[in-house]
């Protein structure tokens, strides 16, 4: 069947020496070690969660869903019908399957102090990315602010001005996890990642 699906550029990233490659609308294709000097690779298909599958022409589905790495695991996190949030973390490659760790309710999120101080609207956010070194933490825009959240906590951590002509990206690659990263280190990427984000 996955022949017969238009895959879409949703993104590709390396983890853990594999390399997958998204579509938001029914998983990741992965590939263990594409970069190895055997002459064949093993590749194998992980869909998405139970109910999350959609047609490939789904308007909105960028805007809503986003997977990535985050933390040490792969996630996935979805905006649903507008007024919730789930993320899940990949726990079996091989069986492709899921753990849902955080199921929140927007609401929950807007009346928070944290984010009435940021003086955000209570609108349903197009997801921007998950945070590469934060587990529970997710970048959201909303009109042109983009904002942080503790998903597990509810809160936002930080808020700016959103300009569509700049893309939210992260210029380097992420290493093979686990890894030790030093307190440093930790604290000038975190700089980096809200300068990028929030200047």
């Amino acid at each position: 069947m996955l022949g017969m699906h238009l895959w879409r550029p949703g993104g590709v990233f390396e983890f853990d020496g594999r390399l997958f490659w998204i579509d938001m609308s029914c998983g990741l294709i992965v590939c263990d070690d594409p970069f190895s000097s055997e002459s064949k690779v093993q590749c194998g298909f992980i869909p998405l969660p139970q109910g999350s599958w959609r047609r490939f022409d789904t308007p909105g589905l960028e805007e809503e869903r986003c997977v990535g790495g985050g933390g040490g695991y792969i996630q996935y996190l979805e905006i649903v019908d507008g007024v919730g949030l789930k993320l899940w973390r990949l726990e079996d490659y091989q069986g492709g399957e899921w753990g849902l760790v955080h199921n929140v309710s927007l609401m929950d999120v807007w009346s928070d102090e944290s984010y009435l101080a940021c003086g955000l609207p209570k609108l349903s956010p197009s997801v921007n990315l998950i945070h590469p070194f934060e587990e529970d933490v997710a970048f959201f825009v909303v009109k042109d602010k983009i904002f942080s959240v503790d998903i597990g906590k509810k809160k936002v951590l930080g808020c700016g001005v959103y300009s569509s002509l700049i893309r939210c990206d992260f210029p380097f690659v992420i290493s093979t996890w686990p890894i030790s990263i030093s307190p440093l280190f930790r604290k000038l990427l975190n700089l980096l990642c809200a300068f990028i984000c929030f200047e």
